[in-house]
């Protein structure tokens, strides 16, 4: 489980509270395989006294030995730290969110990077994956025009920045719950090193220009190409978080009986949903026709038909086709320049497993008769990340890969299959004990966004 804990600066207008509130939902919402992993509450940390001195002495202990080990020179302020906290009338401690704001003030202008700082010094300067995540939303302007910036422990956000850049109305909203969102992606590790299409510039951003963790997100500019987008993050992006989540965080999918068919051939029957422009068409509308853009291939649907039917025209001449009378019953087919039969492109496949990520669905193997059919879904399943759950999937051992018949698609899955058994084999046992990362090596996983 994953807590968000809300903290809002006294005298903080209504609409950013409601505002943050939204942007948080609507995070989650993006994943509606682990929507069950998520929870939100107001913060209301409080501390016995025995408890705030333990954690002042793990605190002093980790200062220490990183002098020790010459990471840093930095000598841990206790007076500082408990002046973070408020006693109350029972004799407990409270952490003060004002508190902190105050420390982390400066001729009125907030240090947002000092706010950070302090919040990883009241957590103990220790970080788990089950920790809950701060949101914490300020109506000071900050230091150096910056609007956001976040740790995976906290996510901080100047509410005075973003009314000062002269967004009015929906606008305004937008770009707030926009700042919040890119946050969140920060923390669940959107953009992390091992990727490729990534830059440092500020934190690691994509370079993806209509993805909200483009390193460039909070110009004008970008916010605007964005508010024509129906998806905030890349496929990447939200690869990389499905990928944290199940590895990482270790949550639990949700609706584990929810499949979606993959069929081989085109789907001729009569959808039990009314409409021409029924709800289930739009996503793989959205998924497809943004997946032919990106291949520079042409996406024509036919619109009035009561099933999904849409073409995807590539330049060697040959399409690929897709049919579905419902959301949970996709059939895919393909023909070459000539008109004759062949596989569909392995994209398409790729296209699936994305639209089953999105519904928060399996992937079950239907009527399938090609090998070579299967094996490509079997391979877009395994490539995802987190790789996608199967049902009626083929066994990936030698026998399989003998009725492939493309040389290059056995070869890929001989590659999956030993990665595979690699991963099977049993790993050293590591300790669960809390891990101590250097407050620096967290500041720098923030954003930064200016």
């Amino acid at each position: 489980m994953k807590t968000f804990f809300f903290n809002f600066e006294d005298g903080l207008e209504q609409k950013y509270i409601d505002w943050a509130k939204e942007a948080v939902q609507d995070f989650i919402n993006l994943f509606p395989e682990y929507k069950d992993n998520f929870a939100t509450k107001e913060a209301n940390f409080t501390y016995a006294d025995i408890n705030l001195q333990t954690l002042a002495n793990q605190n002093r202990e980790i200062y220490e030995d990183r002098k020790r080990r010459q990471i840093s020179t930095e000598d841990f302020d206790e007076n500082s730290f408990w002046q973070m906290f408020e006693k109350l009338p029972d004799g407990s401690y409270k952490a003060s969110f004002e508190k902190q704001i105050a420390l982390a003030t400066r001729n009125g202008m907030l240090d947002i990077q000092k706010l950070s700082s302090l919040q990883t010094d009241a957590a103990g300067n220790m970080y788990s994956a089950s920790m809950p995540l701060l949101i914490n939303i300020t109506k000071q302007k900050a230091h150096g025009n910056i609007r956001g910036i976040s740790t995976k422990i906290a996510v901080n956000i100047s509410a005075g920045t973003c009314a000062a850049l002269g967004y009015q109305g929906e606008d305004l909203k937008a770009y707030f719950k926009d700042i919040i969102i890119h946050e969140l992606g920060h923390s669940f590790n959107a953009t992390h090193e091992e990727r490729q299409n990534t830059v440092e510039n500020l934190g690691t951003h994509c370079t993806d220009k209509n993805c909200l963790m483009y390193e460039y997100a909070y110009t004008n500019e970008s916010f605007n190409r964005r508010r024509r987008l129906k998806e905030p993050f890349c496929q990447d992006c939200m690869a990389s978080m499905r990928d944290y989540m199940q590895n990482e965080l270790h949550f639990t999918r949700r609706n584990e009986n929810q499949t979606l068919h993959v069929n081989q051939g085109q789907d001729t029957q009569t959808p039990a949903e009314n409409g021409i422009d029924a709800e289930f068409k739009k996503a793989l509308r959205e998924v497809f026709s943004a997946s032919a853009k990106q291949q520079n291939a042409e996406y024509v649907e036919d619109a009035k038909l009561p099933i999904y039917s849409a073409e995807i025209k590539h330049a060697n001449g040959s399409v690929d086709k897709i049919t579905a009378a419902s959301a949970d019953n996709v059939f895919l087919s393909a023909k070459d320049k000539d008109g004759n039969l062949q596989l569909p492109n392995l994209q398409r496949f790729r296209d699936i497993v994305a639209l089953a990520q999105k519904q928060g669905s399996a992937i079950e193997f239907g009527d399938i008769k090609s090998a070579d059919f299967k094996a490509r879904l079997l391979v877009a399943c395994l490539e995802a990340k987190p790789a996608m759950q199967m049902v009626g999937a083929p066994e990936l051992n030698d026998e399989f890969l003998q009725t492939v018949q493309d040389e290059k698609l056995k070869n890929l899955l001989q590659v999956l299959k030993n990665k595979q058994q690699t991963q099977a084999q049993p790993q050293q046992t590591q300790t669960t004990a809390a891990q101590t990362p250097d407050i620096n090596k967290l500041l720098q996983q923030r954003n930064g966004g200016r």
